[in-house]
């Protein structure tokens, strides 16, 4: 009976979608943690979340990549310069070291094997700097006033942002121009070649990014996480495509791994493949 079930759910189109987490301290001790909105917008929208540890080995990557269906770089802390080849600005904030470690390589691995990968907010950047980019390691310091508003409730619509009306996003969304939360005070500086910019705030600040050799690859500096369900449901729709593609990708998987296991099936009696 279980192990029907164990088999039912290796059959199921519901796609696994990978997170990885934030490491903190909870009392004294060590924890891994992903924030309960990314949880609650993925299992909406008919996505399996799964929260992934920090690993530094190679081994735990792939293993990461090999069991999930898409990949979701949630919002957090700021990333460490010195993984864009910058000394620290005076008004960098608090760093997951573990988080950079894990998420750099677990970028690259899964745009190779063109996983479906949605961005937000720090995970936009990460996204930047692990294909070469870097930060603007402080918006106020560097005269973009008023950007920011983390003064407001995590749903408060802070700024318009105008999409590029041939971006993938604006296909999504149906929109070119939306109202987005704002709760970074980092952003993108100098993109690669790799990355299309395809949204900006007013003030010049880069809002949205995409990738058109891969299949989904889509990064948004905004929450919506905090807004399909609240002030701007047309986010909706981003969560809806990211987990479709997802289900479109173990559907292919499940059928190369049928076919394989077909193949192994008709090799002659004492074969190996």
């Amino acid at each position: 009976m279980l192990r029907a079930a164990v088999n039912w759910t290796m059959s199921t189109s519901r796609p696994v979608v990978g997170l990885p987490a934030h490491t903190a301290s909870d009392s004294g001790r060590s924890a891994h943690a992903v924030l309960d909105s990314y949880i609650i917008a993925l299992r909406h929208h008919g996505a399996t979340p799964v929260i992934l540890p920090a690993a530094e080995d190679s081994i735990s990557i792939l293993l990461f990549v090999g069991m999930i269906d898409g990949l979701v770089l949630p919002g957090g802390v700021d990333l460490d310069p010195e993984c864009y080849g910058e000394q620290p600005s005076p008004q960098l904030g608090s760093m997951d070291p573990a988080l950079d470690v894990t998420e750099m390589p677990l970028i690259a691995t899964a745009l190779e094997l063109d996983l479906p990968v949605l961005a937000i907010c720090r995970g936009m950047q990460s996204l930047c700097v692990a294909l070469g980019g870097s930060l603007i390691q402080d918006l106020p310091s560097e005269g973009f006033r008023g950007h920011e508003r983390r003064d407001k409730p995590r749903d408060h619509l802070a700024h318009p942002i105008n999409i590029d009306l041939a971006s993938k996003l604006a296909a999504i969304l149906q929109a070119q121009t939306i109202e987005v939360n704002s709760l970074h005070h980092q952003a993108l500086r100098s993109v690669p070649d790799r990355l299309h910019v395809v949204a900006h705030a007013h003030d010049g600040i880069i809002e949205a990014v995409e990738m058109t050799d891969r299949d989904f690859v889509v990064g948004v500096q905004c929450h919506p996480e905090d807004l399909w369900n609240s002030t701007q449901p047309e986010f909706s729709r981003l969560f809806d495509r990211f987990v479709a593609v997802a289900r479109d990708h173990r559907t292919r998987a499940a059928g190369q791994a049928g076919t394989q296991e077909t193949g192994r099936d008709l090799l002659p009696a004492g074969s190996s493949a």
